[in-house]
Order: structure tokens, then C-alpha cells, then sequence
């Protein structure tokens, strides 16, 4: 370990580096990085804090009748049995007045809330029903009762125009559904409703949340250590002090992803997985709530983060850098076809003919399908950070504070509601829920490589003795 003097020199280096990055998160969350929470009470993000007392706090029913049960929206009065909008309240209506029946293209477990509520007309109505929505509330003569200024024209011709096996499934876009049902006056007014332009209010928040975290890539890639600094990584024995002080692992070196040379030996390979573990913990460090979070916690989530993360930061350096038929290593070195584990590892006496072929798999999975992925894509840096973000605040780690849980879930649901907000400002909005779906399915295929590659380092343990470090990859 260092000395004192050393650790105050040490952040001392660190502290103009750090500087802005302190700015956006006192803007984003109320204070700075080096604010430290209270072990005992997680402490929520004020950006977060009106959706955080709506999910974890009991409200009376005063308070909760101003909010739509079913998005969280604001709610318009009690409709067929629940506080809820005007926007549930004709979905629900035509829903059951039609006896529209959906199906869910994400297992049912879409996020239903104020941004994302057209996103699956199965997962809402759903949501309608487990809220307490009545169908028998809904009366079926309503529009031919009662005095009306503008009497609505009669739809029975249109319905007895549907075929008896009209069953529709949610495949199509949640606006095209206005289009369906041109001659009723309330579907073209839902439309409408559906596709107006989010808050200035949700924009502003969008943007912090964006600017806040490509500020945290652009510190994570540029920090580098003092070499007059650099202190030993013998005679350590906990990872919470790896955790805390990333450096005692080794040198933040600057990154180097110019692919000069193929791997030649063991030293290019570890080196490179060094410097990119090193560069998550300065993540997880970096990014709020999870820098607030005690630092068994934090050893937590680092072990469940750090070969994801591994596997998309490179997935992205290999597209960014035009270079998909490789993988490329932040110290200058590469991996390509003609790469192996039995050959770098030469002098080992045993057979690892069995670890070329696990090898073999991680680099099929990024050039053959991830890299060609990401590059069809054609992911921009927002998507990118977004992306990162949604993976590392998992709050269903095992080991985890039902507390910290809460709090990771959170703001995990508002990176995702800014990244769908940043698609459907810039495409349509069938293309922007389609690109948001895909986006969102490149975590369980980054997670199963990231697997992969942990198994592989600790089936491999014994050809590098370098236990703290694969210590920090969980299987």
C-alpha cells in the first residue's frame, strides 16, 4: 500500500480531471462525486426524486388521485374504477368496446409509463386490468345516451364490417392503430393525443442525463496515473482497496487502440484485459448512485459488470475504428483468426486445447455477430453511453440491499426513458420503438459473451497467477 503523502498526491492529480465532471453530476443529482452517502439510507438522485416517492412511498389516495395508475401521468379523475388519464382511459374503453386482443413481443415485461406507454398495447392494458380497471364499468350504449351537442356518427356499420377472427397483434406500430378505425372521432383524437411532443420538462431531464453520462465516458478514457504515483500492487489482499484505488491493479495508461500489432504473447493479452478492468472500476466509480453505494456493494456490482463491459467498450472500438474483422485491445494490440491461447501461453506443459476452443467462441461472438451487429446499427455515441449505463445499474445482482436495488432500478428506468426519448425526437416513431427494441436486445447477447470470457479466465486461472484480478470476474 502507499503512504499517506502519496494518496493526497495522488487525488490531487486527479481533481482537475474530475473537476467538471463534480459540475454535471451537482447539476444532475444535487451534489458531487465526492458527496458520500449514508450506508444505513440510500440516498435517491433529485432527478429521480418525484418518480422515486411514487414507487416507494405510500401516499394516500389524495395524493395518488393525482396521478394516472396506470402511466403516471396526471391523472384526469376516476375512469371505470381507477385514477387514471384521459389517454388510459379511451385506451382501455376502445380496447373493450372492440374486443381488441394484443400480444406482448417482449415477454410481458414492457415498462409502461408516461413516455413509454404506446410502446405495447398488451403490457397497458394489462397494467389497466391489474390496477383495478372495471370492463364491465364500460356501458355499451354510452355514445346514444344522453344529450349531445355534436352526436358522434354510428360505428355499428363499421363493425359489423369485421370478420369474426379480427384478433390483432401487437406488431405494427401503437399509432397505427388510429388509422384502423378512421370513422371514430375518438381514435383520430387519441392519435393525436399519443404523438405529441414529450414535456420541456422530460427534454431538459433527457439531456442532463445524456450530457452527464458521455461526461463520465469522456473522464473514464482520459484519466491516466502519474507514473511518480504509481504504487505497487503487492501485499494486496481485499478488493474493496482495488475497488477504492483502481491504480493498485496497475497503471491507467493512456488508451491505444491503433491496432499496430497483433498479440504476441501473454504479457499483450493480460495487459490489455488489465487496462480495460481498471477503466470499468473508474465506471462504476464514476457513475451515480452506484459511486454512493457502500463499497461491499460496489465489489458487488463491479464482479457482475466488468466482462460486459469488457466486451462492449471493445465492440465499440472495433466499429468506431473501422477494424470489425478484429478485436483490438486498449494497449495498441489486436486479436484476429490466427490468434490462440495455446500459443500465447507456449510454455505451459499442458493441453489447452480445450481453452482455444472457449477462446475461439468469445472472438466468433464479437467479430461474427456483435461487431457485425453494432456496425448495422450504426450506434452514436448516446446510444452507446445509454447502453453502458442500463448495464451497470442491474438492481437484480444477488447481494444486493433491497435499498440500493430500488435506487438502481430507478435510475436504470430513467436512462432507458432519455434513450427512447433521444430516438423518437430524431426518427419516427414506428422506426424509433423498433430501433429502441434492438438496442435494448444487445444487453442479453453482450451479458452471454461477457460469460463466456469470465469462464474462460478462470478455467485459464493457473496459466497467469494473478489472482486478483480474475478475482474480479464472477462465473
Amino acid at each position: 500500500m502507499v503512504s499517506g503523502s502519496s494518496d493526497q498526491s495522488f487525488f490531487l492529480h486527479q481533481i482537475q480531471q474530475k473537476h467538471l465532471m463534480d459540475e454535471y453530476l451537482r447539476q444532475t443529482y444535487g451534489q458531487s462525486r465526492s458527496d458520500q452517502m449514508d450506508t444505513s439510507e440510500t440516498s435517491l438522485p433529485t432527478f429521480l426524486a418525484d418518480e422515486s416517492k411514487i414507487k416507494l412511498e405510500s401516499q394516500t389516495e389524495e395524493e395518488t388521485s393525482t396521478i394516472c395508475s396506470v402511466c403516471n401521468d396526471e391523472a384526469s379523475g376516476r375512469h371505470y374504477g381507477a385514477f387514471t388519464c384521459f389517454g388510459c382511459k379511451g385506451f382501455f374503453r376502445r380496447t373493450v368496446r372492440a374486443n381488441k386482443v394484443y400480444t406482448c413481443r417482449y415477454e410481458k415485461q414492457c415498462q409502461i409509463d408516461k413516455v413509454g406507454r404506446n410502446i405495447c398495447r398488451s403490457c397497458r392494458f394489462r397494467k389497466c386490468l391489474e390496477v383495478g380497471m372495471e370492463p364491465d364499468a364500460i356501458r355499451p350504449d354510452r355514445d346514444k345516451t344522453g344529450r349531445q351537442k355534436n352526436p358522434r356518427k354510428s360505428t355499428t356499420s363499421i363493425s359489423s364490417c369485421k370478420s369474426s377472427h379480427d384478433i390483432e397483434e401487437d406488431r405494427k406500430s401503437p399509432v397505427s392503430s388510429s388509422s384502423s378505425h378512421t370513422g371514430s372521432v375518438d381514435d383520430n383524437l387519441q392519435s393525436h393525443c399519443e404523438t405529441m411532443a414529450p414535456s420541456s420538462a422530460a427534454l431538459s431531464q433527457r439531456d442532463l442525463i445524456l450530457g452527464t453520462l458521455l461526461q463520465i465516458e469522456k473522464i473514464c478514457a482520459e484519466i491516466t496515473d502519474d507514473p511518480k504515483l504509481q504504487s505497487s500492487p503487492q501485499g494486496i489482499n481485499e478488493l474493496h482497496d482495488i475497488v477504492l484505488r483502481p491504480s493498485l491493479l496497475g497503471e491507467r495508461s493512456p488508451l491505444n487502440y491503433d491496432a499496430t500489432s497483433v498479440v504476441f504473447g501473454a504479457d499483450d493479452l493480460c495487459g490489455g484485459i488489465r487496462r480495460l478492468v481498471i477503466m470499468a472500476i473508474d465506471y462504476v466509480n464514476t457513475l451515480k448512485p452506484i459511486a454512493d453505494v457502500c463499497v461491499e456493494e460496489k465489489v458487488i456490482l463491479v464482479r457482475s459488470f466488468v466482462s460486459s463491459f469488457i466486451v462492449l467498450t471493445t465492440v465499440q472500438k472495433n466499429v468506431v475504428e473501422g477494424k470489425a474483422e478484429k478485436i483490438l485491445l486498449p494497449n495498441g494490440c489486436y486479436i484476429d483468426s490466427s490468434t490462440y491461447l495455446s500459443s500465447l501461453f507456449a510454455s505451459c506443459q499442458r493441453d489447452l486445447s480445450w481453452l482455444d476452443l472457449k477462446f475461439t467462441s468469445i472472438k466468433d461472438n464479437i467479430v461474427e455477430k456483435l461487431n457485425v451487429t453494432f456496425d448495422r446499427l450504426r450506434l452514436v455515441d448516446q446510444e452507446i453511453v445509454c447502453l453502458k449505463a442500463l448495464m451497470a445499474l442491474d438492481p437484480n445482482v444477488a447481494g444486493l440491499s433491497e435499498n440500493t436495488s430500488n435506487v438502481l432500478n430507478i435510475a436504470r428506468e430513467s436512462v432507458q426513458n432519455a434513450l427512447y426519448l433521444y430516438l423518437a425526437e430524431r426518427y419516427p416513431l414506428n422506426e424509433a420503438v423498433a430501433r429502441f427494441g434492438k438496442i435494448l436486445m444487445l444487453l442479453p447477447n453482450i451479458a452471454k459473451t461477457g460469460a463466456l470470457l469470465s469462464m474462460t479466465l478462470q478455467l485459464g486461472r493457473d496459466l497467469r497467477p494473478d489472482a486478483k484480478l480474475l478475482d474480479l470476474f464472477s462465473v
